[in-house]
């Protein structure tokens, strides 16, 4: 089982170019076609019951934020 987001984190190649480091990701391997991908549908960590209004709020904000950095929809990486 492997966990994390493909989109933020990238292979190490020392003095790799784009497309080197793109093609040493894991997803372009050929023992890719053996994994079985589960996608996850909630932000768990946005359920948390204990938290208040403004503090959802804020949480709801910065996943999206995240978000739009990892679709490349944002370059500017300013917070919020």
């Amino acid at each position: 089982m492997l966990g994390g987001v493909f989109k933020q984190i990238l292979p190490v190649v020392p003095r790799g170019t784009r497309d080197g480091i793109v093609h040493a990701s894991l997803n372009n391997s050929v023992l890719w076609l053996k994994f079985k991908v589960v996608t996850l549908k909630e932000n768990m960590c946005l359920s948390v019951d204990k938290l208040g209004q403004n503090e959802t709020e804020e949480l709801h904000e910065f996943a999206d934020w995240i978000l739009s950095i990892g679709n490349g929809d944002i370059s500017d990486l300013t917070s919020p």
